[in-house]
This record gives C-alpha cells, structure tokens and sequence, in this order.
C-alpha cells in the first residue's frame, strides 16, 4: 500500500531585541526536490512585530523517507542566523546570493516535521538627550544628523528633540557585529551656541543605545550667540 503524504511546517521566528519591525517584512521559503522546485511560499509581518514573533506556513503532500531542500531568499536588512528541528540545528549552506538551504529528510512513520528559521534584524536605535549645560534643563529644537562610518555609505537621518529635551532614531546595521554612528549637532536651540564636536558611538542589531553617563549622548549646549566676522584685505575694497 502507498504510504500517508506528510507535511513539513516552517516556523519563521525575528530577533529584533529590543526593537519592534520598523515595516512590514515578508520572507520567502522554497522546497525542492533533486534541483526541482515543488512549491514557495512567504510568511508576512507586520509593522510593529516585537523580538520573537513567529509565523508559519506549511508544504503538503511530501513522502515519508524523502530527502527535500529548504531555502530561505535571502532578505535585506536581516541575517539567517539558523534553522532547527526538532531542537537539532541544522547545517545551512549559503550560496554567492545569501540564500540559506538545508537537507530535511521526512520521517517513515507517518509524521511531520517542524523547522524553526531564526532571522536577526540589522537594525538598532540611538536616543540622545539634550539639556542645558548650567541648570540640566531639557531643550527641545536641536537638530543633528547620524552617520554611518564605513562602507556602504547610508542617508544621513536627521532629528530634532522633543519638549523633553529628546531624540531617538532606528539606524540600519550592515553587520551582526554593529556598526559606528557619527553624531553631529548640526542646529542648537535659540540662544544656545552650537556643540561643535560630534560623538561617537557603536550600535549593535536589536540594541538600544540610551544616554549614559560617559557614552556622550547627553549633551549639552550653554547660553549664548553666535558672532560671525568677516576679515577684508587691507585695501580700498575692506575700508
């Protein structure tokens, strides 16, 4: 007699940290068969989807004791961190395209199986707290851009604090080992003169940098005006 179809269901699973997805994201996984694609099928989140967040989609009709390909499409913004069955982790092959795969063989006795896909999110936020240097009152209406150091270049990100003297922005990552931020005050609130040293700091995926004691995004501004001179030649032109 012909054995029961079984089913394989994978279960994908965000490593945001402490961030929630800043969009919706969908994922796409693939099954084939001795190079021949069976069937794709995507799994979608939505915006706001805090860190272990799961959704599962399900390929039916497999044979028992079949050996089948898995692939997850590599998607920007989040690294294939792992898959697991059953609490085993699996051995995933990458190709030149970032595609993860992995070798599932369905068992003969009529079950099922379940493969936990873990994907970490490239991304990780910084808040910066303005205040006034003298009396560590909150000012709102400074401005500054965030960076990226390095390779590839990334569209500065401009904030401006809030009544509380506070700014936050989630900066995208390129690397599960973070990336280095450069902040630079770029507009200090009316009456205070310009912080003209930027600040450094590292950023890694799910973190959020806060203001500390010591790290520099506390900052602060003093009272005062900006005087700009203009120096002339000594010539008829500068009388």
């Amino acid at each position: 007699t012909n054995k029961a179809e079984v089913a394989l269901t994978v279960t994908k699973k965000l490593d945001t940290g402490s961030l929630t997805l800043q969009q919706n994201e969908t994922f796409t996984f693939t099954l084939s068969q001795d190079g021949k694609e069976i069937s794709s099928q995507t799994v979608e989140f939505t915006k706001g989807a805090a860190n272990n967040t799961t959704k599962s989609v399900t390929f039916f009709g497999l044979e028992q004791g079949k050996t089948y390909t898995l692939t997850e499409t590599a998607h920007s913004g989040f690294v294939l961190t792992g898959m697991t069955c059953g609490g085993t982790k699996l051995t995933v092959t990458t190709d030149k395209d970032g595609n993860g795969s992995v070798q599932v063989t369905m068992p003969d006795d009529g079950t099922g199986l379940t493969v936990i896909a873990t994907n970490r999110a490239l991304q990780g936020s910084i808040t910066l707290n303005k205040q006034d240097g003298t009396n560590k009152r909150p000012l709102a209406g400074a401005t500054f851009t965030i960076s990226r150091n390095g390779t590839p270049a990334m569209q500065p990100i401009t904030v401006t604090t809030n009544a509380q003297g506070s700014a936050t922005a989630v900066v995208p990552l390129t690397s599960e080992d973070g990336n280095t931020f450069t902040i630079t005050e770029t507009a200090a609130p009316d009456g205070y003169v310009l912080k003209a040293d930027p600040v450094t700091v590292t950023v890694t995926p799910g973190a959020a940098v806060t203001s500390t004691a010591g790290n520099g995004l506390i900052v602060n501004n003093y009272p005062g005006v900006k005087i700009q001179l203009t120096k002339y030649d000594n010539t008829k032109e500068g009388r």
